[in-house]
């Protein structure tokens, strides 16, 4: 949840750097963590 809300932060002033965050975001959920997610 806490990268989630900093994608969306990072989604006004940078789009293209939040799109960069939610590919790591999904990458990390279903590498590191896929049970929580």
């Amino acid at each position: 949840m806490r990268a989630g809300s900093i994608a969306a932060v990072s989604a006004v002033t940078e789009p293209r750097d939040a799109d960069r965050l939610m590919l790591l975001e999904v990458r990390a959920r279903r590498g590191v963590t896929p049970a929580r997610f």
